[in-house]
């Protein structure tokens, strides 16, 4: 049996985006459960990469909405230089953002500041527009919480049966419907826009069984998106991004991840703690130290 689960914390770590969204410091009751650390890079090449995840305190602002949970051992979050593309999540151990991963996500960026989804193979239809610190955001975010997921999942001692790396993806997918309209939109399309750009993904019968993890993983966030909201995501459908075959499969999904959550995260929430966080404003503009 391997260590994880189906879900965690929506309103907790939906949180998360808002802050990567419109970075800076927030005020809320700060939680000894939770360690963080950035590690300079050995590499000047990486060295952009590590001032990026930095400046937008994604550590902190993790540490601080992550409060919310009840843990029974520390969460330890650790940026730092991997060696290689990415660091997996190993049971007992740190929550590990590789340097590396945020320099592959900038280095597939598009040149212009904003960027046209759209139109459609099948309708012509514009699916809207993403603005390039969106296409940088949304990746850090989708990462970040198949990572934490896979850690909170393991500190709680929550099994799963299955491949926990295609459950960390649905439960990534499914914590990013429940942001805000807009921002779980942006991190919906900003994080599917990424994976298209470095998956061999395209439209089939049934993605469901795609070979290739990441574009599994892309098809797993579109289906996700659509059945959160298959009025402001009918597009997908529309233009065969998902399948019509995969549809209904999609609604299944995601009801079981939301049941999951409920049954296996939710006790072990502040819910008081977790209104106050909500509560938190936006604020505008990235630090730079």
């Amino acid at each position: 049996m391997t260590r994880y689960s189906r879900a965690v914390s929506s309103g907790l770590l939906a949180i998360c985006l808002a802050v990567l969204l419109r970075p800076a410091a927030c005020q809320a009751d700060e939680t000894d459960q939770i360690a963080i650390s950035y590690v300079e890079p050995e590499s000047e090449e990486l060295r952009p990469a590590y001032l990026e995840i930095r400046n937008r305190e994604v550590l902190e602002q993790l540490r601080t909405f992550l409060s919310p949970l009840r843990l029974p051992r520390r969460l330890s979050l650790q940026a730092k230089q991997c060696g290689s593309d990415s660091k997996d999540y190993q049971p007992g151990g740190p929550v590990i953002i590789c340097y590396e991963e945020v320099r592959r996500i900038a280095e597939v960026l598009p040149v212009e500041n904003e960027i046209l989804l759209g139109p459609g193979a099948t309708t012509g239809e514009n699916r809207g527009r993403l603005r390039k610190d969106d296409l940088i955001v949304a990746p850090i975010v989708m990462i970040t919480l198949q990572k934490a997921a896979l850690a909170i999942f393991d500190i709680l001692d929550v099994p799963v049966w299955g491949n926990a790396e295609e459950a960390a993806n649905r439960l990534a997918g499914y914590l990013m419907t429940q942001f805000g309209d807009q921002v779980a939109w942006k991190a919906l399309m900003g994080s599917a826009w990424y994976l298209a750009q470095t998956t061999s993904s395209g439209v089939g019968t049934d993605f469901y069984y795609v070979r290739d993890p990441e574009a599994h993983q892309f098809y797993g966030i579109l289906c996700m998106a659509y059945a959160s909201d298959p009025k402001s995501f009918g597009f997908l459908v529309r233009n065969l991004d998902i399948p019509g075959t995969r549809v209904e499969k999609c609604t299944e999904d995601f009801v079981r991840v939301q049941q999951a959550f409920d049954a296996t995260i939710l006790p072990h929430v502040d819910q008081l703690l977790l209104q106050k966080v909500r509560a938190m404003p936006w604020l505008p503009d990235i630090k730079r130290k």
